[in-house]
């Protein structure tokens, strides 16, 4: 398990009635407004601990748009960026053309934000609300040029981790 917040029993909060399931929120780790409560959050750190689990096979990953699809380390790395690219570069001395090599790897600073699904409640006594996170995304934002164009922005969901069920 990566992170759980829960109630005592693990079960959705008592005396509550569901609002809406499966609310999905982008969440900017890196915003310059950050609220005081979560000025001592480290976003690094915790993408850092979701990435070494998922690539560790201690949870599972899946696709956020196709979410029975389980993606493997391999699909995971590509999606975070790991990849190696191939150039033809001419040689100037022997007219003829060399293979260039580039290794890209993983860069964690890349990812912005994290997509969370939760599923709210609410207390009709207390009126009060409670959220219960059913799963997390990292997103990824980089560069890329397609064809030789201008570099483009691009967003990306890396994967998505389902928490354990507490319903």
């Amino acid at each position: 398990m990566l992170f759980l917040v829960k109630q005592k029993d693990g079960t959705k909060p008592q005396n509550c009635s569901i609002i809406k399931e499966n609310v999905t929120t982008e969440f900017s780790l890196y915003n310059k407004n950050v609220p005081d409560w979560l000025a001592d959050l480290n976003p690094k750190r915790f993408v850092t601990i979701l990435l070494d689990n998922v690539l560790q096979n201690k949870v599972e990953a899946y696709d956020f748009f196709d979410k029975k699809k389980k993606l493997t380390v391999d699909e995971i790395k590509s999606n975070m960026g790991e990849c190696v690219k191939l150039y033809s570069v001419e040689n100037p001395k022997t007219e003829s053309y060399d293979t260039l090599r580039i290794n890209n790897k993983m860069d964690l600073d890349e990812i912005k934000s994290l997509i969370f699904v939760e599923d709210w409640y609410i207390d009709w006594q207390t009126l009060a609300i409670y959220k219960v996170i059913k799963s997390v995304a990292p997103v990824r934002v980089y560069t890329s040029s397609h064809n030789g164009e201008e570099d483009e922005i691009e967003k990306k969901i890396a994967f998505f981790v389902n928490f354990k069920s507490t319903k």
